[in-house]
């Protein structure tokens, strides 16, 4: 959901995937879709559907993965992995807060 409502774009294309029982990846209209809002879109789905279609070696490249994307795509990845507590993460080399 963080992904996919990042910019106003990519949350109008996939404003139609949000349903009462999950997000239903394949309503969305990706027509003539930025690649930024393209990779921020197969990130969401990679993170929801554990599957790999984002690859590391994509988020080393800034002319598959632009800098602002990589940035969601990591915080997406922290929200995933540790919830809420994502969210205390402040600087490198920052304590964790409990």
């Amino acid at each position: 959901m963080y992904l996919l409502t990042s910019n106003d774009d990519i949350y109008r294309r996939t404003a139609n995937c949000f349903c009462k029982d999950g997000i239903e990846f394949g309503y969305a209209v990706l027509k003539n879709t930025s690649p930024h809002n393209y990779a921020l879109f197969m990130a969401a789905r990679d993170l929801c559907d554990k599957t790999e279609a984002v690859t590391m070696a994509d988020l080393a490249e800034p002319e598959v993965i632009d800098p602002e994307a990589l940035r969601l795509i990591v915080n997406a990845t922290l929200i995933a992995r540790y919830g809420l507590a994502a969210f205390q993460i402040r600087a490198r080399g920052a304590e964790y807060e409990r």
